[in-house]
């Protein structure tokens, strides 16, 4: 779902982080989706509490073999304690939601609830954007 960004010098002036091909085109993903989820509404102006829930899949290991395929072998962990990092996929979906106009900058999220599990199906974010009043 989402890599590590790598640093490159950036001309001697800093550091740029530069996210794997990978990376860019879930954020290009998450992005539409956004865009298309706020067609007709307004911009957040002010403070946001953004709510992220994000499925992860189970890796292959987490399951027996052969008749027991389906199964989720005893020392299978509960939750996603591995890569991706949760503050690294809740960056990509804040740059996200930039690039996709819902506030004018992630600097108005004053308030992030956040959680990844192993997902029941597909992969995927559940977003939900809260204006605070």
């Amino acid at each position: 779902m989402l890599a590590h960004p790598t640093r490159t010098k950036n001309g001697g002036n800093g550091v740029a982080l530069r996210y794997p091909p990978g990376v860019i085109v879930w954020r290009a993903q998450v992005q539409q989706a956004i865009t298309l989820a706020l067609v007709g509404e307004d911009q957040f102006t002010g403070p946001v509490t953004l709510h992220l829930g994000f499925d992860l899949p189970r890796p292959l290991e987490h399951y027996g073999t052969g008749k027991n395929s389906a199964r989720l072998r005893p020392a299978a962990p509960a939750y996603p304690v591995r890569a991706p990092d949760l503050d690294k996929l809740i960056r990509a979906i804040c740059d996200a939601a930039t690039d996709a106009g819902a506030w004018k900058d992630d600097s108005q999220v004053v308030t992030i609830l956040a959680h990844k599990r192993f997902g029941p199906s597909q992969p995927g974010v559940l977003i939900r954007i809260q204006e605070v009043t």
